[in-house]
């Protein structure tokens, strides 16, 4: 008796698990029953693992996309407070732009204006002059009508001069002065 519970005891397992199965699954029902219990549950884990990751990464990227909007609304206003300065500053440029162009004429138009002023008749009193970079235009006052001929003779003389008009402002009789305007374009030098 005694060898037989030694052989016995030889044949028993050393572990002895009552959770685990006697007998497969034989139904699909049992299978999948079988699946969830065990692979399904790590995949179940993964699955929320992924989804707080996620959930997570959109906080983040929320919270970035909130500061860039901030960052950006203060870029503006800052922009639209510099408006002003900038319509400022782009009109005295262009008014220094203007200056300097004045500037590199002087001489010529200096000469030219110097040029008509001398061929204009004692009689004949300017009351103003307009000057452009390609034109001149004198407000004038004349005693008589012949005087306003000479002068617009000696002013079409002049190969210099392109198109000269000479307009009338308020005529003349025989005892009051005549005023006219001339209108001067230069000859463009190629």
């Amino acid at each position: 008796c005694g060898t037989l519970m030694v052989a016995m005891a030889q044949q028993l397992p050393r572990t002895l698990n009552l959770l685990e199965e006697t007998e497969n699954p034989s139904s699909t029902w049992d299978q999948i029953y079988r699946w969830v219990t065990s692979v399904g549950r790590y995949v179940i884990i993964v699955v929320e693992l992924v989804v707080l990751i996620m959930f997570a990464s959109r906080f983040t990227l929320d919270w970035r996309n909130n500061d860039l909007k901030e960052e950006i609304e203060v870029k503006v206003q800052m922009l639209k407070a510099q408006q002003e300065i900038e319509t400022e500053l782009r009109q005295v440029q262009s008014a220094l732009n203007n200056f300097s162009l004045m500037l590199e004429d002087q001489e010529i138009l200096s000469a030219k204006t110097k040029k008509i002023l001398e061929e204009i008749p004692e009689e004949v009193e300017l009351d103003g002059f307009t000057i452009s970079q390609g034109a001149i235009s004198l407000n004038c006052r004349a005693p008589t009508y012949e005087v306003v001929g000479e002068l617009e003779q000696k002013l079409h003389a002049n190969p210099d001069y392109g198109a000269i008009k000479v307009s009338l402002s308020k005529p003349g009789t025989e005892d009051s002065e005549v005023q006219f305007e001339v209108n001067i374009q230069f000859v463009t030098e190629d």
